[in-house]
């Protein structure tokens, strides 16, 4: 089989490479490094509000309310957080015929928002004051709010999170008039995965060479092919992503499964193999690093679910370095092989 103009490209690179350093090393160093990464799984929050409930002539509630939580928010694979939380509401009221110049009680907080590549977030938050309807001439004991809101997402240190941002809600059991409650947001939370180690490959330092004692020994140049990337094969490819997800589809899943069991066959055919993950232009470049981590991962979860064995795979994220500024492409995940013993036989046990 006639080399691709990609392995052709890799054999010349590598050739000179030799040319110049003398080194006979087909091996691999790794090193680990650490990166941010995006927000998962259930994280803790406090959150604190503020701002203006507004009335009407017919109904005195305008006044100041503050509120103080503690929020459970859930983080999925998908771009959604959803939020639980419990606390402490207050409101002082302005207007003299207003039924308590004060009133304080426990309440619900439920939301749950769509998460944008630029870390805004938006949807629904929906709040339950227990004991407090009659001062907000609510038709129960209860008073009941919903709205929108929206918040903007930050890291501001090492493990920690901040959302600032605002709610507009209405109330759902008054008695005819409406009410309206507007607040500003801030919420502070604790990320425990902020920070992950990642493993960077880096071709291993030439060794020293002794002189011989005798006979000398012939070095010959390690092969391009040492290094091939899957794609360049007649039924290869690579896994693309929809926007702001490493989610992997139904028939990719079959297809690294299918993938996993061959490799696994013929594992004596190469060391190890690299899951590179990539994204777009489109984000930040932290989120773009965070996104390619965790498809590279996903993928080497596949693989390893498949049936590879987890110490021949190495995921590794390369953010948004490489892009052809064509979005679609570049949402995507490669697969390439080290060490390979032969390039024909691995091609043909993996026409898939």
């Amino acid at each position: 089989m006639k080399s691709t103009i990609v392995l052709a490209s890799l054999l010349t690179l590598s050739l000179n490479s030799y040319a110049d350093q003398n080194i006979n090393s087909n091996s691999l160093e790794f090193s680990k490094e650490a990166v941010e990464m995006a927000p998962q799984g259930l994280l803790p929050f406090i959150g604190f509000g503020g701002g203006y409930t507004g009335n009407n002539d017919n109904i005195p509630v305008e006044g100041t309310p503050v509120s103080l939580k503690v929020l459970g928010s859930y983080y999925m694979a998908q771009p959604y957080v959803f939020d639980a939380g419990f606390g402490i509401s207050n409101q002082q009221f302005s207007q003299s015929a207003a039924k308590d110049t004060a009133v304080t009680g426990s309440s619900l907080e439920l939301a749950a928002r769509y998460r944008f590549a630029n870390k805004w977030q938006a949807g629904l938050v929906a709040n339950h004051l227990f004991e407090m309807g009659s001062s907000y001439a609510a038709s129960q004991g209860d008073a009941q709010f919903v709205g929108l809101q929206a918040l903007k997402e930050f890291s501001i240190a090492k493990g920690w999170l901040a959302r600032v941002g605002g709610r507009a809600m209405t109330e759902t059991n008054n008695t005819g008039e409406m009410v309206n409650m507007y607040m500003i947001d801030l919420q502070l939370g604790w990320n425990p995965h902020a920070q992950a180690t990642t493993v960077k490959a880096t071709a291993a330092a030439p060794k020293a060479q002794t002189a011989p004692v005798a006979k000398a020994i012939e070095v010959k140049p390690t092969s391009a092919l040492d290094y091939i990337n899957y794609a360049s094969f007649e039924n290869g490819n690579s896994i693309f992503f929809p926007e702001a997800s490493y989610t992997i589809d139904a028939k990719n899943q079959a297809q690294l499964k299918k993938l996993a069991s061959l490799l696994k066959q013929n594992k004596n055919l190469f060391s190890k193999v690299e899951v590179h993950g990539y994204a777009d232009i489109s984000g930040p470049e932290a989120l773009n690093q965070s996104l390619s981590e965790k498809r590279a991962e996903q993928v080497k979860a596949q693989l390893i679910k498949g049936g590879l064995n987890k110490e021949t795979i190495v995921a590794l994220g390369k953010g948004s370095s490489q892009s052809k500024e064509i979005l679609a492409q570049d949402r995507k995940v490669e697969l390439l092989f080290t060490g390979v013993k032969d390039e024909k036989a691995l091609q043909k046990a993996l026409a898939l």
